[in-house]
């Protein structure tokens, strides 16, 4: 078994070859890329080897993937300020049901930046403040 990579190795790697490489090869190296986590016993972090080259991928065509993370389903006229907050720019939008957040949004672009207005967070840094005032 081959050394394991890294899922930026692996990224890097992808995006490098579709950066270099007429997409009449795609194929051939997709099926080789595959083969090469498989070799790597790398196979089991094959979601986080696809989000990685994706996101690579995302920055090298500058068009980033923005996660917009709330707790119900935004309603048509939500989804339309966000659209139109994010028209001046070729960005995707992926929405993300998450119960947990309780309520409010929370942003990211490309896994990397965050703004988060939930109230999960809001509770969190309250209780944090709360017990270190007791503390002292």
């Amino acid at each position: 078994m081959a050394k394991s990579l890294s899922s930026s190795t692996y990224g890097r790697t992808f995006t490098e070859f579709l950066r270099r490489y007429p997409k009449a090869e795609s194929n051939r190296f997709l099926a080789a890329f595959v083969n090469l986590i498989h070799q790597n016993g790398d196979w089991p972090r094959r979601k986080r080897i696809l989000r990685s080259c994706e996101l690579r991928w995302r920055k090298t065509a500058g068009r980033p993937l923005l996660t917009i993370e709330s707790a119900r389903r935004l309603s048509p006229a939500q989804r339309q300020v966000v659209d139109k907050q994010f028209a001046h720019a070729p960005a995707d939008l992926e929405e993300v049901l998450r119960p947990e957040l309780l309520a409010g949004v929370r942003l990211t672009q490309n896994d990397e930046r965050q703004l988060d207005w939930t109230l999960a967070k809001l509770l969190r840094e309250t209780f944090v403040e709360q017990e270190v005032r007791s503390r002292k």
